[in-house]
């Protein structure tokens, strides 16, 4: 590994320039894994302390869109590899509905403007027009994941601070 590797793979003006990418690479990376796990557990304890029963019909379709029929496909291995999606479905609706509730309770749901202001933040950012990026994703139907990352930003911007949150060694 030298210079010219490192310049070989892209605008590096050395190899510790490489070396310092990737290290803030591997630092952002191991943050958001950091995050998620918080998120998760913050989500898994909101739900502990208030369970309930998610209706049978939202997890089939739920299971239904995560293992699609496919033409030839054996249908009692079907059938299992559908029962082993059940528990990550009925935990992933429960989760849905509980930061549903959370923003609606706390008036966190984003509004149209705001969806608007982040689609232009995105357009600025890959430099594309805020318009033809806000049909872009209408047209594949992505409008509603970033409305729904940005509900799941609020909710979690909101219950963080109300949270204690140890770090385990």
């Amino acid at each position: 590994l030298d210079d010219a590797f490192a310049a070989s793979l892209g605008d590096f003006e050395s190899l510790d320039a490489l070396r310092g990418r990737v290290r803030e690479d591997l630092e952002r990376e191991a943050d958001r894994e950091a995050r998620r796990a918080v998120r998760h557990a913050l989500v898994s304890r909101i739900l502990e302390a208030n369970p309930f029963e998610v209706p049978a019909s939202m997890v089939e379709q739920y299971v239904a869109r995560l293992v699609p029929d496919r033409e030839g496909a054996d249908p009692v291995r079907l059938a299992e590899v559908r029962d082993s999606a059940r528990p990550a479905a009925e935990f992933a609706i429960r989760r849905m509905l509980v930061l549903d509730r959370i923003a609606e309770l706390e008036s966190l749901t984003p509004q149209p403007a705001d969806v608007e202001a982040r689609v232009a933040d995105i357009a600025a950012r890959i430099g594309r027009p805020a318009a033809e990026l806000m049909g872009r994703l209408r047209k594949d139907g992505r409008l509603a994941e970033l409305e729904g990352d940005m509900l799941e930003e609020r909710v979690f911007a909101y219950l963080e601070p109300l949270s204690t949150i140890e770090e385990r060694t």
